[in-house]
């Protein structure tokens, strides 16, 4: 089984660097078969246990491929992670709350925490 790669190298105070790590420069390099949208139990219905994949991006100019792409994914789009899957089946992830964006929760009372 192989391990999930982190997309971005990360600071000691666990938040996420511009810099990508080197197993993940694929992602970078836009070499993604598929990205899927994770959400919380909570955005779901039915609900299910912990996070669950949601319907992958249609098409690969909706796909993320630099850290301000990401970080502005995460601000527009209520999800709590993104999932990339390269061909031959290596799988990276990074997360919101990876960029200093509060939790889903806090979104929808208006507590993000990200300047607009």
């Amino acid at each position: 089984m192989r391990q999930m790669q982190t997309v971005f190298r990360r600071h000691n105070d666990g938040m996420v660097t511009d810099v990508f790590e080197d197993a993940a420069t694929w992602v970078r390099d836009g070499e993604i078969a598929s990205m899927d949208v994770l959400v919380s139990e909570a955005q779901l219905a039915p609900a299910t246990d912990g996070l669950s994949t949601a319907a992958p991006i249609p098409t690969k100019d909706d796909v993320p491929t630099t850290f301000d792409q990401m970080r502005t994914f995460f601000v527009m789009h209520p999800v709590d992670a993104l999932l990339f899957t390269h061909a031959d089946g290596r799988q990276a992830q990074v997360a919101r709350e990876d960029f200093g964006l509060g939790p889903l929760e806090d979104v929808e009372k208006g507590l993000d925490g990200h300047a607009d």
